[in-house]
């Protein structure tokens, strides 16, 4: 089978890990010590922990940890001197969101295998380093992941992840309700008639419809519905953009 550009890449990148550089190119600057990941990075308000998995088509949605007790073992584990090691050249396989109580998120990339074994940030108290992840939070994460499927496609489709993004910001609340766990039920692709394209997206709590007509000119009109808040969010939108957004029950 005849891999996409996109697909050898990722093989690439993902097989290319190994030390960052030899001793005599590593900056004077980094010592190896120990830094509370908690602390440094302003994670001690987190209540909600998503992991984004490096995909072909960008980081997207693979877990969530939001169990009271498995995102206070992970934030335990963090909460203590943790291990520095000199940065590999590897590419984050995910992306942890650590997510506060009014929606505020600080992320960190995680480098592993089948456990989490490094987790890096770009913050400056890093200074080019990576930490060791904790055998309690590594377990954490690799169980959550474990148990969810692959990446939706939601955030790779047109239009959908722009929306979602514009959702957030427009319900008051609306961080308290899952962005994940979609699934495509429905398509009519009918745009070679000229006529709109349909998709709808269901996941636990919310419901997505799109209607998409993509000529002469990229247009588009957006139903969000969340069922327990009671809401139906409504957008249109051109070339990607939302140009008008209104909610209501």
């Amino acid at each position: 089978m005849r891999r996409s550009p996109a697909a050898i890449l990722l093989a690439t990148l993902l097989a290319a890990c190994g030390p960052a550089a030899s001793p005599s190119a590593t900056p004077a600057s980094i010592v190896p010590g120990t830094v509370n990941i908690v602390r440094e990075a302003g994670l001690a308000d987190t209540k909600r922990i998503e992991l984004y998995e490096m995909t072909e088509g960008g980081y997207l949605f693979r877990a969530a940890i939001t169990s009271p007790a498995d995102v206070g073992a992970v934030m335990a584990a963090l909460d203590r001197p943790v291990e520095l090691t000199p940065r590999v050249r590897c590419p984050d396989r995910f992306h942890a969101h650590f997510v506060g109580p009014a929606g505020s998120r600080v992320v960190l990339g995680l480098v592993c295998a089948d456990l989490p074994e490094a987790i890096r940030g770009a913050q400056a108290f890093w200074r080019n380093q990576d930490a060791k992840v904790p055998d309690e939070a590594a377990r954490v994460i690799a169980d959550a992941v474990a148990r969810s499927p692959a990446p939706a496609s939601l955030a790779s489709d047109p239009v959908v992840g722009q929306v979602v993004a514009e959702l957030a910001s427009s319900i008051p609340g609306a961080d308290a309700y899952a962005v994940y766990d979609w699934r495509r039920v429905d398509v009519n692709r009918s745009t070679a008639l000229g006529r709109p394209e349909h998709w709808l997206y269901v996941s636990a709590e919310w419901l997505v419809e799109v209607s998409w007509l993509p000529s002469p000119a990229p247009a588009f009109e957006v139903w969000v519905t969340v069922p327990a808040a009671g809401l139906t969010w409504h957008g249109q939108g051109q070339a990607g953009a939302i140009v008008e957004a209104s909610v209501g029950p």
